[in-house]
């Protein structure tokens, strides 16, 4: 699927459900994903077990980015700019943290 269809599906779905709606639903991934996540990292020695698991967090993390990617669209491409130039801020922080580190105990 395209950028462009998925953004067009998105809207479909937003206009469909209501944008108050998609944004209680984002909460509601958000806590699965969570709880996926935390489950993932629990020990267990059945193949099966971490199979299901690891699954169960591929479809959260699918779910979670879905609703992520139609809250920015409601919140519209201003907004979305300004996120994206914060995140990017942010790596770039977190670069120079990693750097200064290494150079404070290099190994």
């Amino acid at each position: 699927m395209t950028e462009k269809d998925k953004k067009d599906n998105h809207l479909l779905i937003i206009t469909h459900y209501g944008k108050d709606n998609q944004i209680l639903k984002l909460t509601e991934e958000a806590g699965e994903f969570l709880t996926a996540l935390a489950r993932s990292q629990q020990y267990t020695e059945s193949y099966e077990t971490k199979k299901k698991r690891l699954e169960n967090l591929k479809e959260e993390t699918a779910d979670l980015r879905n609703m992520l990617d139609q809250f920015l669209i409601m919140q519209g491409d201003k907004f979305t700019k300004e996120v994206q130039i914060i995140q990017d801020e942010k790596i770039r922080r977190t670069l120079k943290i990693i750097e200064k580190e290494q150079n404070e105990h290099p190994f």
